[in-house]
């Protein structure tokens, strides 16, 4: 599946991306971009995601919402090298 651009507020580009894992996107969505707005610990771990607009098909969106949270992110890291919470955002093109 392609991908978009790749904007950050603090996070680094995603270290495991498992969208190519999903099933094949339904008509509904396919050809659909969707911008997805990750939360990521200092540890790198994604603790909240926000997809614009809602992906309408109820059933693939539970399971691209899993896929998400499986996402690994470098954290943000302070001047003096230490990990910190950050943001990033994703636009996805199912």
């Amino acid at each position: 599946m392609p991908f978009g651009s790749n904007s950050s507020t603090g996070g680094a580009p995603a270290q495991h991306s498992p969208v190519g894992g999903l099933a094949a996107a339904p008509a509904s969505v396919r050809g659909m971009r969707f911008r997805v707005h990750f939360w990521v610990s200092p540890g790198g771990q994604v603790t909240r995601v926000e997809v614009t607009p809602p992906i309408p098909d109820a059933e693939y969106r539970k399971l691209f919402m899993r896929h998400m949270y499986e996402y690994t992110f470098a954290p943000a890291i302070r001047p003096d090298g230490t990990p910190v919470a950050g943001e990033t955002v994703l636009t996805i093109t199912l």
